[in-house]
This record gives C-alpha cells, sequence and structure tokens, in this order.
C-alpha cells in the first residue's frame, strides 16, 4: 500500500492509447460473458439498474449523451424507452459493436468514438441529460477538465447523472483481497490486468491507467 504524501500526478503520454487497447480487449471478452448476457438483452432485457432508472425518470423525447458507453447496453437500453441518445466510447472495437446491436435491434441511437475529455464541438449544447455510470471516474485524469466537457454539451437547464461506485474501490486489487493503493492517492496507477472483471478466466493482458478520486474531490469541486 502506498502511503507516501500525495503528489501531483504524473499523466503517462500514452494512457489513452494503452486504455483504449486495454477497453478494446474488454469488449471482445465482455460481448461473450455471463456478466453481460447479450442474449438475454437483445431478447428484451434492459440493462439499467434500479439507481439510474430512479435518477433519470421518464426519458421519453429526452436528448441523452451516454460517456463511456462501452459497447453500448444501457445507451441501447435508453433508446427502447423513448430517448434519443448518443453514446461516446474510447475504444472503436466498443462502438464497432454498439453500432452493430444498434441496426440488429433496429433501434436509432448514435456512437461516436471520442476522448470524453475532448468531446467534438457539434455535441456542444445538444442535450438535456449526460449520462455516466459505474466505474467511469477513475479513467479520468482530470475531473474539472471533464466536469467543463459536460457543461458544454448541456443546454441551459440540462443536467448530469452519474452513479458510480463509492471511491473506496480504487484501493483494492481486482480481487478485493487486499488494499494496494492508499484512499487519498493522486499519483497515476500503472497496473497489468490479468482477465476482467466480467470474466477473470479470460485470455487478457494489458496494461491499465486510472487515477483515484476521493470523494471529497468529487462532490467538493462539483
Amino acid at each position: 500500500m502506498n502511503l507516501l504524501p500525495d503528489l501531483p500526478p504524473a499523466i503517462p503520454a500514452d494512457y489513452l492509447e494503452l486504455n483504449r487497447r486495454l477497453w478494446n480487449a474488454k469488449t471482445a471478452s465482455h460481448l461473450a460473458s455471463d456478466f453481460y448476457d447479450v442474449p438475454g438483452f437483445v431478447a428484451g432485457n434492459s440493462s439499467l439498474n434500479p439507481p439510474e432508472q430512479q435518477l433519470l425518470g421518464d426519458v421519453t423525447g429526452q436528448r441523452i449523451l451516454h460517456l463511456q458507453c462501452h459497447f453500448g447496453l444501457d445507451t441501447l437500453s435508453l433508446a427502447r424507452l423513448g430517448a434519443h441518445v448518443t453514446g461516446v466510447d474510447l475504444a472503436d472495437d466498443a462502438i464497432t459493436s454498439a453500432r452493430a446491436l444498434n441496426q440488429q435491434l433496429g433501434l436509432e441511437a448514435e456512437f461516436l468514438q471520442a476522448n470524453v475529455l475532448a468531446l467534438p464541438a457539434h455535441l456542444d449544447g445538444q442535450f438535456d441529460v449526460v449520462f455516466t455510470s459505474y466505474g467511469v471516474l477513475g479513467w479520468l485524469p482530470d475531473l474539472p477538465q471533464w466536469a467543463a466537457s459536460v457543461a458544454r454539451c448541456l443546454r441551459p437547464g440540462g443536467r448530469l447523472v452519474l452513479v458510480e461506485f463509492h471511491p473506496a474501490v480504487w484501493m483494492f486489487d481486482n480481487y478485493f483481497t487486499r488494499i494496494e493503493h492508499s484512499y487519498f492517492n493522486r499519483q497515476t496507477i500503472v497496473e497489468q490486468e490479468n482477465g476482467t472483471y466480467a470474466d477473470r478466466a479470460a485470455p487478457l493482458q494489458e496494461t491499465s491507467v486510472s487515477w483515484n478520486h476521493s470523494l471529497g474531490e468529487v462532490l467538493g469541486r462539483y
């Protein structure tokens, strides 16, 4: 466990490429996993959980920007509920898979590959809701920049719906058996990932780059 004093985070120049490769590899495993149950989703199941359903409310006719959408199950669930949804993710394989599911299901969601810290200008001021959920903030090196990106995409009176794990989760190893990082760690976390949360036996070995943001950092700023 790292208990050294906080230091300014050093951001690897290639962190986006490393994480893009990581999530491309995860996508291949996740599409086939019981965790995501893509056949059940295609048959009509929703991937949305009660907390986000309650926070989002009736989305009929709303324009929703879904950041870090992975391969699109939540995005497509929102489209099924009548929202006009755009999903964004860094991983190109995830976006390709999301578009294929969208076409297969006959829905009208849109999907873009982009860095959420540098969203395309044509998204500015277009959305009633920006939605993002579960394990998203830890992949962002700069929360103020992210918040500014979110705000730029919202219409006047629009809102952010963020559903996230408590940041204490990022203290632990992937199996939640031991503490590896201080809760207040501000340094970049570079790890070798073996397998994935949806399938620990998956033949995946990739480097991940992430950051821990304390609850005070998340709520105190915004």
